[in-house]
């Protein structure tokens, strides 16, 4: 069956360097630029910057480029952190949606199929709780209406393993 969905993948990347001696206690976020990083408890620099030029899809790969601009931004913020060594950097990718709030409930082309995505910020981390004690009756209904169809539709026998 052909559904749309409206939320797509963003790829965002993050690095972490060797520990420093404490020095950093919040969390800096810079507005115009996306520049955001932390100390770690071990004393790593922690951080990211936004980079709205990536490539659709869902690619998992480090790039020079994120780090060209990512350290660029960070000794301009603080330049003793030039001769920082990088140890880590990965990537990974964010749900959005068209209106950055999370998409919960039925997807009304397919019957039992409930979309719960779209958990980015911390407030929508902090309200996961809630959403799935409030969904755990829908994901039971959809769970039921798809083997119903599963078994109206299939000749292959349903086999349950412990």
């Amino acid at each position: 069956m052909d559904v749309s969905l409206p939320n797509w993948p963003h790829r965002h990347e993050i690095c972490s360097t060797e520990p420093l001696k404490p020095f950093l206690r919040p969390l800096v976020a810079e507005l115009a630029t996306g520049l955001y990083f932390s100390q770690s408890m071990r004393g790593e620099i922690v951080g990211g910057i936004s980079n709205e030029q990536v490539p659709e899809g869902i690619s998992q790969e480090s790039s020079l480029l994120f780090l060209a601009k990512y350290a660029r931004a960070l000794t301009q913020a603080v330049p003793r952190l030039g001769s920082v060594r990088v140890l880590r950097q990965w990537a990974g990718c964010y749900d959005l949606t068209p209106d950055g709030n999370p998409i919960v409930g039925p997807v009304d082309q397919l019957d039992g199929f409930l979309q719960l995505s779209g958990f980015l910020s911390l407030i929508h981390i902090l309200t996961l709780p809630t959403i799935f004690r409030v969904s755990i009756p829908l994901v039971f209904l959809s769970f039921t209406a798809l083997t119903r169809r599963v078994l109206r539709t299939s000749h292959t026998s349903l086999t349950l393993h412990r």
